[in-house]
């Protein structure tokens, strides 16, 4: 299961993933 770091589809979720992180991060702690 070493491949599945190649499929475009992970890729895009983990892309997502770490945005969504990144602007949340960003939010004031009493909006999350």
């Amino acid at each position: 299961m070493s491949d599945y770091k190649k499929l475009k589809v992970w890729e895009d979720a983990h892309k997502f993933t770490i945005d969504i992180y990144n602007i949340t991060k960003k939010f004031p702690d009493d909006k999350i």
